[in-house]
């Protein structure tokens, strides 16, 4: 175990992955590649690709991995085909992950010109003869670079630099042309809907004019990361779909909560630092218990009238974006975290401008909040040419008398209203996007609420952390938070791990949160 400094504690840097955890998941690509050695493994592979998509074989190409799923490469005569495969501990529910990627890029094709890969099948782990689990057999998809190749630092000129970061050299003409491919994708996305928040998948009722249907709990890529990267117990999810804003955002918060209480190893360098994080988890918690963030109010209610949920796309960014030699999109790939959810989450800006999430990024969170408003100008003047070609006006008789109105009591209240554009510089200009951001990003979430909210919502804070807060708390509560940092604390000693089991688990959530599951 590493060594903790008793009186370190940073509000600017955010939690990070459990290192066994973390290496544990790194080791996963390894186990597979030593399954695909077995004898017979490559024949059966190749006869269930070729079985879905036929052609005379050439060759298979190098297998890929990525963090939570591998992908096959097999070389036909007449085109190439992938098949893609969940890797088994990297996965959360994965059979259910892998059909509803499946109808997600079937929907996409449907419904918008975006270039997504031909589905041939998508089978369960029965269907699959190798043993590996279920998958989805596609085009693979031809290209000469990504996205992100062309605007990551040392693009402009060769030089080595941060592989996730901007190339600030790079001429903004350059950088808005680029954009303006992404803005057309997401104006395109952002005209899809469905009435749950949830999974995407294949309508069973025979319903003809239903071909898709929303259930279960959304995949979020957030809510894998503090499975496979922070060790929270799987089982302790309620796998729902959600039919309001209010009990997505309530959820997330819940799953805040629930990450920092069961990730073992690196989460905590003091007591403090520990007190710090549980105050803001709790905090949090309440704004949304009591409804202050979406209606500035004090109760919360579920549910109010008519919304309608978009499809995001949590792993959308230059990474998945496929270039040809003339730097055309001819894919977009891993959509495996897309799901329906609020359409304030669709609204904001997108955080991928600068190529890296804001508590990853290499010069700091700071730098990162400095730096970001350059690219998002570009980015909305793209969307704007976008939304022009596509016969939207930015602006109209009711955006203009909406934006009058001061009776708006609420951050999210500004993006409801007007073309997509103006809601993504509303969401930046009020701070919805710090409010969304930190809904989003467990390992990130406390450098955005120290920054960000705390004040906004609890006024001023010249002790700066937990100790500023103290007086919110009631006596049951303080006792609690000195137990969980007490806890935290011994974890960072203990030199094995702590085995839960589930009923254990679950009552000590119950203790804690008040619910049993997240």
């Amino acid at each position: 175990m590493m060594e903790y400094d008793p009186i370190n504690r940073n509000r600017n840097q955010s939690v990070f992955t459990d290192t066994t955890c973390y290496d544990e998941a790194l080791s996963v690509p390894e186990k597979l590649a030593l399954i695909l050695q077995q004898k017979g493994m490559v024949a059966r592979l190749t006869k269930l690709m070729l079985k879905h998509r036929p052609g005379k074989f050439v060759q298979l190409h190098p297998t890929y991995y990525g963090s939570f799923n591998c992908c096959f490469h097999m070389e036909l005569e007449d085109g190439h085909v992938a098949m893609r495969i969940p890797l088994p501990e990297n996965s959360i529910d994965a059979e259910r992950k892998m059909h509803s990627e499946a109808a997600i890029m079937r929907l996409v094709a449907e419904r918008t010109t975006i270039p997504v890969p031909k589905i041939y099948h998508c089978g369960t782990g029965r269907e699959n003869p190798t043993g590996l689990g279920p998958f989805i057999i596609m085009d693979y998809v031809a290209h000469e670079r990504t996205m992100a190749d062309l605007l990551q630092a040392g693009a402009a000129n060769g030089s080595p630099g941060p592989s996730a970061a901007i190339d600030k050299q790079l001429p903004h003409e350059m950088v808005r042309r680029i954009y303006g491919q992404m803005a057309n994708i997401i104006l395109q996305l952002d005209k899809i809907t469905m009435p749950r928040i949830g999974m995407l998948r294949h309508d069973n009722t025979n319903n003809r004019k239903r071909k898709y249907a929303v259930s279960g709990m959304p995949m979020t890529q957030n809510l894998t990361d503090v499975i496979v990267f922070g060790g929270m117990p799987s089982y302790l999810l309620d796998n729902r779909s959600y039919t309001s804003s209010f009990q997505f955002y309530s959820a997330q918060a819940d799953l805040h909560m629930a990450h920092f209480l069961f990730q073992q190893e690196t989460i905590v360098e003091s007591k403090d630092d520990a007190k710090d994080k549980y105050m803001a988890r709790l905090l949090f918690r309440r704004l949304w218990q009591q409804g202050k963030i979406i209606y500035d109010v004090q109760d919360g209610v579920e549910e109010f009238a008519a919304e309608k949920f978009k499809l995001i796309c949590d792993d959308l960014s230059p990474n998945n974006i496929l270039l040809d030699d003339d730097n055309n999109v001819v894919g977009i790939i891993d959509w495996e975290f897309a799901y329906f959810g609020p359409e304030a989450i669709a609204t904001s800006p997108p955080w991928w401008l600068l190529l890296e999430k804001p508590e990853l990024w290499h010069a700091g969170f700071h730098d990162w909040v400095t730096l970001y408003p350059t690219y998002l100008e570009l980015f909305l003047e793209a969307l704007v040419l976008e939304e022009k070609k596509a016969g939207k006006k930015p602006e109209d008789i009711a955006s203009k008398i909406e934006a009058l109105s001061i009776s708006h009591t609420s951050p999210f209240d500004d993006v409801t209203k007007g073309t997509l554009s103006q809601k993504m510089r509303a969401s930046w200009e009020s701070g919805a996007f710090w409010i969304n951001w930190a809904s989003r990003r467990s390992f990130g979430f406390d450098t955005v609420f120290w920054n960000f909210l705390d004040e906004r919502y609890f006024g001023p804070n010249e002790k700066g952390g937990y100790e500023g807060r103290l007086s919110l708390l009631t006596r049951e509560e303080k006792e609690i938070m000195d137990y969980v940092a007490h806890s935290k604390m011994m974890e960072n000693y203990q030199t094995d791990r702590r085995r839960w089991h589930r009923a254990d688990s679950r009552m000590y959530l119950k203790a804690i949160m008040g619910k049993s599951r997240v």
